[in-house]
């Protein structure tokens, strides 16, 4: 049996403005703009993007959600086509991980947090995390930390150069 071919989802693209190039594909959109393929969306105030490439550019806040994982952060740039993207001075949920890094790569079957912390306490200022300069997350699979250390409080309890632990 032959494998079937299935068409990528349309991206779709709402916003109170929309500029548009149907010769470069270059767009610029303004105002409550909303990019949804699928389960993946964007929500900010304004982007620049590029509609041939799939290619979307945010320097201010956006939102960026995916099937078990919620972001907010600054200068996202991400590809509807290869599911990769990145997000500056980001915060948010992986699976039941809470998240926040400096910067945070978005691939589409993994996380990867530099110089960030993870926990699953979800106060403000949380009771416990671990902080790492990188920390891997495969959602609902394992998370590695590099350089890791373990915060209760404001103390460090000990630190690791390298820990594993499954999500499962």
């Amino acid at each position: 049996t032959e494998a079937k071919v299935v068409p990528p989802a349309p991206i779709i693209i709402d916003s109170d403005h929309l500029t548009y190039s149907d010769s470069t594909g270059e767009l610029f959109a303004n105002g409550n703009v909303s990019v949804v393929q699928n389960n993946n969306k964007i929500l900010t105030d304004a982007m620049r993007g590029n509609s041939k490439q799939t290619e979307f550019w945010i320097d201010d806040i956006a939102d960026f959600y995916q099937a078990g994982m919620k972001l907010t952060g600054k200068g996202t740039h991400y590809n509807y086509t290869t599911h990769i993207g990145s997000m500056a001075d980001a915060k948010g949920m992986v699976g039941h991980q809470h998240v926040s890094g400096k910067d945070i790569n978005m691939l589409p079957d993994e996380v990867i947090i530099h110089n960030g912390m993870t926990t699953k306490c979800p106060a403000k200022v949380p009771d416990y995390r671990i902080s790492a300069e990188k920390i891997e997350i495969w959602p609902g699979e394992k998370m590695i930390a590099y350089n890791a250390k373990f915060w209760i409080g404001k103390h460090v309890l000990f630190s690791l150069p390298k820990y594993q632990r499954s999500l499962r």
